[in-house]
């Protein structure tokens, strides 16, 4: 992800934000802190990798189980 006009304020170097930079150590928490789910300094909760995926198999397993539920109240009408 190129910035070719924003100039980092870790390093001074145009280019890129410094939250991108290699040589910020904070990541995107200028104060400390980290995702509240997985740790990373990389990204906010709200935009966490891992509970993305869990949310997609936890929508999956519901999609499931509706189609379960609908399945057998079919079958009990028979």
């Amino acid at each position: 992800m190129g910035f070719p006009f924003a100039t980092c304020f870790v390093c001074g170097q145009q280019g890129h934000l410094s939250r991108d930079c290699e040589q910020n150590t904070h990541g995107i928490y200028p104060d400390g802190g980290s995702c509240n789910a997985c740790g990373s300094t990389k990204h906010l909760k709200r935009d966490c990798p891992e509970l993305a995926a869990e949310k997609q198999q936890k929508d999956e397993r519901s999609e499931w189980d509706l189609w379960l539920f609908t399945a057998l109240v079919f079958l009990s009408l028979l």
